[in-house]
């Protein structure tokens, strides 16, 4: 790729990390208001989505437990073995969520990591109790770029075969048809972009 591509790209990439940002504040300021509540609830994450034409950027945030079964930092050899397995895998997005090959997206940049805070949180179905465990995440980001973007009509939600410990997805989806909020889940694990919800 050429300097000035790659400018074009790292420029396009921005846009696009920004209007995934702009789009998802009352997703996250929900998300936020949940967590003030003092409520965690394990088997739903989070995936915000952009389409900007033939690009496509992903953003995701998950519990650790949906992913590898617990909610602390990675002490043991096996824990630390989950954990890598686990990155490795969100570092694969067109294994998780895959679109329709017409599309004929590819990756163009992958992120995924782990981090653990060791503050005690309430968890909703411990009325009060705090767990000394704290607090543990898997986040990732994704860039994908389709050759046929008039293709991209759903995303099969593979992911679900993948992390047998999650349930669902809470989805904000934004494109040229607006801002949209879905469930995505383990019994239906496909997401209609065309739909106006």
């Amino acid at each position: 790729m050429s300097s000035k591509a790659s400018e074009h790209f790292s420029a396009r990439a921005l846009a696009l990390g920004a209007a995934v940002a702009l789009s998802v504040l009352p997703l996250t300021a929900k998300a936020q208001e949940h967590r003030e509540l003092g409520a965690h609830v394990h088997g739903w994450g989070a995936l915000n989505i952009a389409v900007d034409g033939a690009d496509v950027a992903l953003d995701l945030h998950v519990p650790g437990a949906d992913i590898v079964g617990f909610e602390h930092d990675a002490a043991s050899a096996e824990e630390k073995a989950l954990v890598a397995d686990a990155i490795a895998r969100l570092g694969r997005p067109l294994e998780l969520f895959t679109p329709p090959d017409e599309a004929q997206c590819a990756v163009a940049q992958a992120n995924a990591e782990f981090s653990a805070s060791h503050e005690g949180e309430e968890h909703a179905e411990g009325e009060g109790e705090e767990h000394e465990e704290g607090h543990a995440e898997f986040t990732a980001d994704y860039l994908l770029s389709c050759a046929n973007p008039s293709a991209l009509s759903e995303l099969q939600f593979r992911y679900f075969d993948a992390f047998p410990h999650a349930e669902g997805l809470h989805v904000q989806l934004a494109d040229q048809q607006g801002t949209r909020a879905y469930e995505v889940k383990r019994a239906a694990p496909e997401l209609d972009l065309s739909a106006t919800n």
